[in-house]
């Protein structure tokens, strides 16, 4: 498979390639940036929320199972395949070159999901400025008293009796009690009024405008300098670890998180699923497939970042291993964030007598990280402390996730364009400057969850293939062969099952994710065109997707056209002559490998076989190897598999 052609192109190309290959002078700044890559709007935005607000036990196993079984092992093998070659998106998928269109696709996907991290990014920012300031807008009815709304505002935490009246009515008559929260006050005039039907004020206020233009200058400016992005995530890991850190200590010291309530805790619905209508069990089961999405989508596999930015690993160097270690951190961060939440639901429930409900849940997609959120850290502390720690961690992980993805298409494009390479600063700010006006329309709040699903989607989609690709038709053998002779470490049989049953995985979580849609809670919110009979949303989604089979379909075109052109049918199924390592040395020794020479299963066998262990022949192997070491001194050795390793 591994096989040269005769064209002298490829060593041209070889040797092209392994002078534009920066290495990381420093592993631990590869290792932090990974890690904060993992820290994503999945893991601590939406998983703590989905955790929390389900039970946290039964869910908070089924996404630690996930991760370990589903996304590492994909991770992993992204990882070892961009460090195996030091290839980017593109190339990368040289080992199946027909299928070289996905990694076009992939930088399409990486434009999505800048536009929408902006806009979260954003309103983040805005919540983490409101927070700073005491009292909070959602701690207090001063601003909605007496305006033109019809219903009366309230305070939760200091309208204890109106409250528990309020959930009385409507758990007698079911319907609305007249009264509304000061945190679902505040969501609705910063992010859940800008729905299409009011298109004129679906565009962004002076408060995310100027959010969002502060956000688009800081991503100019530090993405000039490769060093500021070093120095950038360990300043931003600092602060997430001691802000989680602060924010456990809060959740612990508060009585009601010790306190046993009402609150399902998962379990119920497992001991409950035989008298379970389908509605129910339909609400259950999408509960579960929205946490494995989740799980999923929290280690960023299938977007191309991980592979990016271990294509400049050494090859020997140990980046491999931190395809292990980064989720495993990342679940950690995740799982503490999701205990405080749960814990001040736990504490919101103590506070108002064991009383059920007490959860707001609103109808917008956004309002359990944003308005939920700020209500149930109200809980822990009147001063709002930690709700500006929980509001300016989330801000701090948006914004470096966005910034990473920026400076992977910028980098993308600089090496890959002579005009942008040739006038740097100008093309970074015409980049930065049409995102952001790409992300005005997203504003609106039933808008935004369309770009969202499209790019799970997207991205989800190009893992499938990606792993149906390396382990069912370039060969999870092959692959665990590439990984032996890369890092002389046999792959255990854990890997090799979840890399045989990946594809199967990860086909469930994509049928999953368009089965429940975060568009489809916006239904009979968002604008219908008349003449299509479609919403905005929907139709968004659609036209997102489009482009994406669009890419693809143009790339494949291309591909085929240059292959047959060439007559080389088959190197459309089989790696291509250059694909491997690029140092020429490492090729070679590749192509005449033996993966049993690196495993101490081998190397036990041939010293019990050859009677080494024996302690009566410790001198005479002495005398031997003083005698190898001069014959190696007077004459040159031959270069052999077994020394090249």
């Amino acid at each position: 498979m591994f096989a040269r052609s005769k064209n002298d192109s490829y060593m041209a190309k070889r040797n092209e390639d392994q002078s534009k290959s920066k290495f990381w002078k420093k592993y631990s700044d590869y290792r932090l940036i990974l890690w904060m890559w993992m820290l994503g709007d999945a893991a601590v935005m939406w998983a703590p929320a989905e955790l929390a607000h389900n039970g946290f036990y039964l869910h908070s196993i089924i996404y630690l199972l996930a991760i370990i079984v589903v996304a590492t092992p994909l991770l992993f093998s992204e990882i070892c395949l961009a460090q195996y070659t030091n290839c980017d998106v593109i190339t990368m998928w040289n080992f199946f070159p027909l299928f070289r269109c996905f990694g076009y696709g992939t930088i399409y996907l990486v434009t999505m999901k800048i536009v929408y991290m902006l806009v979260l990014t954003s309103w983040s920012l805005v919540y983490a400025v409101h927070s700073a300031v005491s009292p909070a807008p959602w701690n207090t009815c001063d601003d909605y008293d007496g305006n033109s709304t019809t219903q009366i505002c309230m305070v939760k935490r200091k309208n204890t009796s109106v409250f528990q009246n309020c959930l009385e009515v409507q758990s007698m008559y079911g319907g609305d009690c007249g009264i509304k929260t000061a945190s679902r006050c505040f969501f609705e005039v910063q992010i859940g009024n800008y729905v299409t039907p009011v298109w004129p004020q679906c565009t962004p206020r002076y408060k995310e405008t100027i959010a969002l233009w502060c956000i688009a200058f800081a991503l100019f400016v530090l993405t000039l300098k490769r060093k500021f992005l070093r120095i950038g995530v360990k300043l931003a890991l600092g602060y997430v670890g001691v802000g989680t850190f602060m924010l456990v200590c809060i959740a612990l010291g508060t009585g009601g998180t010790w306190f046993s309530s009402n609150i399902s805790f998962g379990w119920a619905s497992i001991y409950n699923i035989n008298n379970m209508d389908r509605t129910e069990l339909t609400e259950l089961f999408s509960q579960w497939f929205m946490v494995l999405t989740k799980a999923f989508l929290a280690v960023g596999a299938g977007c191309g970042m991980a592979g990016g930015w271990t294509s400049g690993a050494e090859f020997r160097s140990p980046a491999c291993m931190t395809a292990v270690a980064s989720p495993l951190l990342a679940v950690l961060a995740s799982l503490m964030l999701s205990l405080v939440t749960f814990s001040g639901i736990k504490t919101m429930s103590f506070y108002h007598g064991d009383e059920e409900n007490v959860v707001e849940l609103g109808s917008n997609f956004f309002f359990t990280p944003f308005a939920s959120m700020s209500e149930t850290l109200s809980y822990f502390d009147e001063y709002n402390l930690s709700g500006f720690i929980w509001f300016s961690v989330t801000f701090v992980c948006m914004f470096m996730n966005t910034w990473l993805l920026f400076s992977y298409l910028k980098d993308y494009l600089v090496n890959n364009l002579t005009f942008a390479r040739r006038h740097h600063k100008s093309s970074s700010m015409s980049l930065v400057v049409s995102l952001a006006l790409l992300s005005y329309p997203c504003f609106c709040s039933d808008v935004t969850p369309a770009l969202l699903d499209a790019a799970e989607t997207v991205q989800i989609f190009t893992s499938l293939i990606f792993s149906i690709t390396i382990y069912w038709i370039y060969g999870y053998y092959n692959h665990s062969v590439d990984i032996i002779f890369m890092i002389g470490v046999k792959t255990s049989y854990f890997w090799k099952f979840c890399w045989v049953l990946s594809p199967v995985f990860i086909f469930c979580i994509l049928v999953s994710k368009c089965k429940f849609l975060a568009l489809r809670e916006h239904q009979g919110i968002s604008h219908e065109i008349e003449t299509f009979g479609i919403t905005v949303d929907l139709l968004l989604y659609i036209i997102l997707l489009g482009i994406y089979v669009l890419i693809l379909l143009f790339s494949l075109v291309v591909q085929l056209v240059i292959y047959i052109a060439n007559g080389d049918y088959k190197g459309l199924f089989t790696p291509c002559g250059d694909w491997g390592p690029k140092d020429d040395i490492l090729f070679k020794s590749r192509k005449m490998f033996v993966p049993e020479i690196m495993t101490t299963e081998f190397l036990y066998r041939q010293v019990k076989k050859h009677g080494y262990s024996k302690r009566k022949n410790v001198n005479v192997m002495k005398e031997l190897s003083l005698q190898s070491e001069a014959s190696h001194c007077l004459q040159p050795t031959e270069w052999s598999v077994l020394t090249s390793n």
